[in-house]
């Protein structure tokens, strides 16, 4: 690189160092006069050999030119591909559980949930998303019918004992479909909620066929 180099004399050298993200080095050079002529600050990144990741902003000068500002960001880079390796990891080990698991923060809403939390309450992705506030979900529940017997007011109103008593909450019951679940809810420390379900069915069953197996004996040696 020299004084006096041409805008795409240093896009070549970048193509040719391969940093030009897989473009073809037309591509490339189209795109750029294409943001030339429309006068506007533009930025692009460039990764090289070494490792070093550089962040290039282009900014347009009052007289026709352009400065660009070079800006080492590689330890940016690193942080935040590492940040998304984990996100993916974390995302993995979600999907991956055979509960059913809903995070709430301290304002009772959904920070994350896992596809069988979806699955298991017959929820769809579109209706059920981060952000979303408990009570709304409660709602929808109210309208799947998973829960029966209960109004939501009252459902609402157990919520926000259980939240305001801080303690970690166990129940197990029975949904219209006849599936049994376990569900637990547990506070965390920055005063949210951990909520996990576990699908229960096939141990209810066998505990109730071995329980009417007890009952048709007691009915035999007593006859």
């Amino acid at each position: 690189t020299r004084v006096g180099a041409s805008m795409y004399g240093l896009l070549k050298y970048s193509f040719e160092q391969g940093r030009l993200d897989g473009m073809s080095l037309e591509e490339a050079w189209k795109e750029r006069l294409l943001r030339l002529a429309a006068r506007k600050p533009f930025s692009r990144v460039e990764r090289f050999s070494d490792g070093r990741v550089v962040s290039i902003a282009y900014q347009p000068a009052p007289d026709g030119g352009w400065v660009a500002i070079h800006q080492d960001i590689t330890a940016q880079q690193r942080l935040e591909d590492e940040l998304r390796s984990q996100a993916t990891i974390f995302r993995q080990a979600l999907e991956n559980m055979s509960h059913a698991l809903a995070v709430f923060d301290a304002s009772k809403r959904l920070v994350v949930c896992n596809s069988r939390y979806l699955d298991m309450f017959r929820y769809k992705p579109a209706e059920v998303r981060p952000g979303m506030h408990l009570h709304q979900i409660f709602a929808l529940a109210i309208e799947r019918e998973n829960y029966t017997g209960i109004t939501l007011d009252e459902l609402i109103a157990e919520s926000d004992r259980n939240f305001a008593s801080g303690s970690e909450v166990t129940r197990r019951r029975r949904l219209p479909d006849g599936r049994w679940l376990y569900t637990r809810s547990r506070p965390t420390p920055d005063g949210g909620w951990v909520f996990t379900a576990e699908d229960v069915t096939e141990r209810e069953l066998a505990v109730q066929a071995l329980n009417e197996q007890h009952q048709r004996f007691d009915v035999a040696l007593n006859a």
